[in-house]
């Protein structure tokens, strides 16, 4: 704690005088402190933690290294958030809309004309390769 009180009263530009008529204290107690000879009492460390507008864990070297706050994102951070969320929500509607029209096809297939069946038969052909490419695309572009 010595050097850090050293650092601390430099880094103010406070020579040992100054800090010690602030804290009302001798200049000879701030001295003793920065050379180890002895340490703040209780009242002389929040007293310091005031003059230096630090938090207490700080000035006493206690607190833990928080990670500092990430980044806000980028328009294109939230673009790209924003296609991906779109992505899983295809890629899960696509195969119940595919397995639904394929029920439907299979039930109606004595019922429908030809034609319309074969056009079932594509557009189901069409979602089910749009499920695939959209999965492919997330797996790629976003690996989990």
């Amino acid at each position: 704690m010595d050097e850090r009180l050293r650092t601390l009263r430099q880094q103010h530009q406070l020579t040992q005088q100054e800090l010690a008529e602030k804290l009302q204290v001798s200049r000879q107690t701030v001295s003793n402190w920065q050379n180890g000879r002895s340490a703040p009492d209780r009242v002389n460390i929040a007293e310091l933690a005031k003059v230096y507008q630090l938090p207490l864990e700080t000035l006493l070297g206690t607190s833990v290294h928080a990670k500092p706050a990430p980044p806000a994102p980028t328009e294109q951070e939230r673009h790209m958030t924003l296609f991906v969320v779109v992505l899983m929500f295809l890629s899960c509607i696509t195969p119940l809309a595919a397995i639904l029209s394929l029920f439907i096809v299979i039930s109606w297939k004595d019922h429908l004309p030809r034609l319309l069946y074969r056009l079932a038969a594509v557009i189901l052909t069409i979602l089910s390769s749009v499920n695939v490419i959209l999965i492919i695309a997330l797996i790629v572009f976003f690996p989990f």
